[in-house]
């Protein structure tokens, strides 16, 4: 599927953004484009993208979230059908845009088998979390958005179902201290985690 309408017809969805294609050297950068080029096509389709949201958000009504509380944080899952296209570019700079609305984000890494989006997001990329915090947030290089990954990270011991099940809880657990949370999976054709 390549065009807006062929997508808007074989999901029968209305596609509410399209984000540009990147050039060769943006794809292999770690800046983020919102904030690189905040005037931008690619910042301008993100902050599409957050107002579609933020108003399909504000029709929903308390009591379809999960956890019951008054004000629990949106959780969006940011996928696609296979690896390479765009899902963590696309967390970091939805996470920019959501903390440039005033809105605090969380960002949790869901894909440790190909861990990423801390390097858009941490001023130290290469600073992996420790054992004894890896559930708890950690401030970015962007204000308002915060970060959890390490879960199973860089461990071929590692069971799907239980790093699935412990990113659960700190979805609970944080639901009621942000606006938004965001999650960077993995490709759905290529793993089971998304879809778990």
């Amino acid at each position: 599927l390549r065009r807006r309408e062929d997508v808007e017809t074989a999901s029968g969805l209305t596609v509410i953004a399209e984000i540009p294609r990147m050039k060769r050297k943006a794809q292999h950068s770690t800046d983020l484009q919102t904030l690189a080029h905040p005037r931008s096509r690619a910042a301008e389709a993100y902050r599409v993208v957050r107002g579609a949201a933020i108003y399909a958000l504000s029709h929903m009504q308390p009591s379809s979230y999960a956890n019951g509380s008054a004000n629990p944080a949106a959780v969006l899952m940011v996928t696609s059908a296979d690896p390479g296209e765009g899902k963590t570019v696309t967390v970091a700079n939805l996470a920019e845009v959501f903390a440039e609305g005033g809105l605090d984000v969380l960002v949790i890494n869901c894909d440790f088998r190909r861990p990423r989006v801390h390097k858009y997001l941490l001023e130290h990329a290469d600073a992996p979390a420790t054992p004894s915090d890896v559930t708890l947030p950690r401030p970015t290089k962007i204000p308002r958005v915060s970060l959890v990954t390490g879960f199973g990270e860089g461990s071929s011991e590692t069971n799907p179902l239980e790093v699935v099940a412990e990113q659960q809880k700190v979805i609970d657990a944080q639901r009621g201290n942000f606006d938004v949370i965001l999650l960077d999976t993995a490709p759905f054709l290529a793993t089971n985690d998304a879809s778990e």
